[in-house]
């Protein structure tokens, strides 16, 4: 399965103007819905049938001259014949110039005859999917469907269809209901043509589970939202979604918008060192171009047959990879980049797993689903190597009042630690907006994202976390020895 950090690699310059702000799971309003329809079914009729159509068809006119001809007993021909009259195939019409009766094709009869096929009305019942954003019917019998406790029980984002309203009847269009049916196959090998939908028998509402990307243009001004499917872009759902305003009626715009407010301090920070902007963008479209160039190589190189068209191919994939390295190496390597949400968790794991001399952690809030018990066991490990860890935590002066006893529990893990030791300060600074990370001389981090709260995973609502990465040594050794003060004053 594709990681989240892949799909922000692949994705993150899909927009031009606009950055991939998040990426959250959700679940895409669907109907599970069984309906009654009238159908003109279709089925192969038995050689028997055939035959004898075909004897009457060719002359022959009474039961005894198909029976002679067929070589077979009078009375199954004349069940046959019955048979075929119940279906109005076949008539019994006055002779010319005579009293008697000759067996004639009627019209459907002619039809049977030509098709092979004898059509018979039904009524049947089907069972099919309405798409809540699509407003149309579907089918997505493939695809995992969750209900509404289980979307809650997994934490993902409901997306909401407006008008959330249930499918009627007025809302299934016969083509596409036609289509399914078609699609989906009949046991019984019989063709059918849809009528009419007569009813609507039950209606159950699911979803489906989807990625969620969120994008943000420069400035804040508008924000789009695009939804892989199975790992698929689905174009559709996008521009449904757009259409109906979603981002704005779920209130998606106003939770983006404030965090990018706060993403103000990391642009002032970009400004104060001189960053040009024009520098981490040809970088970052290096990276997406060469992504891209790979890709189409591969696509390629699948729908090849030729061995030698395969071992060019292979050749030209290798070149291609090595550039895509060569060029997410050169993005790295900049002094100064900018961050987005899902930059922030892998360098957090870094900082814990590899950090040699000092760590500093500013973050006005700790969770217990970050400061976990392997956060904990990386931390104690860093702290047996004796590498310096500075952790700062609050937002205002006085500690918060009830707080959660699993998110107290973190705290005092973090205070156990603390005087276990020597090496490791903990302090409740207050005040603090601050968030920060500083791994030895190799990075610091200024963001809005809150490290020891945020986990930065999908299954939650969308937010903007923007910061900036410095790689800059001079810097690095500015900003820490601007904050360990914080640490040595009295509380």
């Amino acid at each position: 399965m594709i990681s989240h950090e892949e799909i922000a690699r692949k994705f993150q310059h899909l927009k031009p103007t606009f950055h991939l702000a998040d990426q959250v799971a959700v679940g895409l309003p669907i109907y599970s819905v069984t309906i009654r329809a009238l159908t003109l079914s279709r089925k192969p009729i038995p050689p028997i049938d055939e035959f004898v159509l075909k004897c009457i068809d060719r002359g022959l006119r009474s039961t005894a001259q198909i029976s002679e001809f067929l070589g077979l007993d009078e009375a199954v021909i004349k069940n046959t014949l019955v048979n075929l009259a119940q279906m109005d195939c076949i008539a019994l019409i006055p002779e010319a110039n005579s009293r008697n009766q000759i067996l004639r094709l009627t019209r459907k009869g002619k039809t049977t005859l030509q098709t092979a096929e004898i059509e018979e009305p039904e009524e049947r019942e089907f069972k099919l999917h309405y798409d809540g954003l699509l407003r149309k019917a579907a089918w997505y019998g493939r695809l995992e469907t969750l209900r509404f406790d289980e979307l809650r029980e997994n934490d993902f984002y409901e997306i909401q269809a407006y008008p959330p309203k249930r499918p009627q009847l007025s809302d299934l269009e016969v083509r596409d209901v036609e289509r399914i049916v078609r699609a989906l196959g009949n046991p019984d090998r019989r063709k059918r043509d849809l009528l009419a939908i007569k009813k609507i028998e039950r209606v159950q509402k699911l979803f489906i589970p989807a990625l969620a990307l969120a994008y943000v243009s420069d400035g804040a001004v508008d924000i789009q939202v695009a939804f892989l499917i199975d790992g698929k872009l689905s174009v559709e759902h996008e521009l449904a979604y757009a259409k109906m305003d979603g981002p704005k009626k779920q209130g998606i715009d106003k939770t983006i918008k404030s965090s990018v407010a706060e993403g103000q301090v990391a642009e002032d920070l970009g400004r104060e060192l001189g960053m040009r902007e024009k520098e981490v963008s040809q970088a970052e479209a290096e990276v997406t171009s060469a992504l891209l160039a790979a890709e189409q190589c591969e696509a390629r190189l699948e729908l090849a047959e030729d061995e030698t068209d395969k071992e060019t191919l292979k050749l030209e994939l290798e070149k291609l990879d090595a550039a895509k390295r060569d060029a997410e190496a050169a993005l790295q390597a900049l002094p100064i980049r900018n961050l987005y949400t899902f930059d922030h968790p892998p360098l957090l794991e870094e900082a814990l797993n590899h950090t040699r001399e000092r760590l500093m952690i500013i973050s006005p809030w700790i969770k217990a689903n970050v400061v976990d018990k392997g956060f904990l066991e990386k931390l104690e490990a860093l702290l047996k190597r004796n590498v310096a860890v500075f952790i700062g935590y609050g937002i205002s002066k006085q500690p918060t009042a009830n707080l959660d006893p699993q998110h107290q529990a973190a705290r005092d893990q973090l205070s156990h630690l603390a005087g276990k030791y020597s090496s490791f300060r903990f302090k409740r600074l207050g005040d603090t907006h601050a968030k920060i990370l500083i791994k030895d001389s190799d990075f610091s981090v200024v963001s809005s994202f809150n490290w020891l709260s945020f986990k930065g995973d999908p299954n939650r609502t969308f937010r903007d976390e923007q910061g900036l990465k410095v790689q800059d040594k001079n810097f690095i050794e500015k900003k820490f020895a601007e904050l360990l003060p914080r640490f040595n004053s009295v509380p």
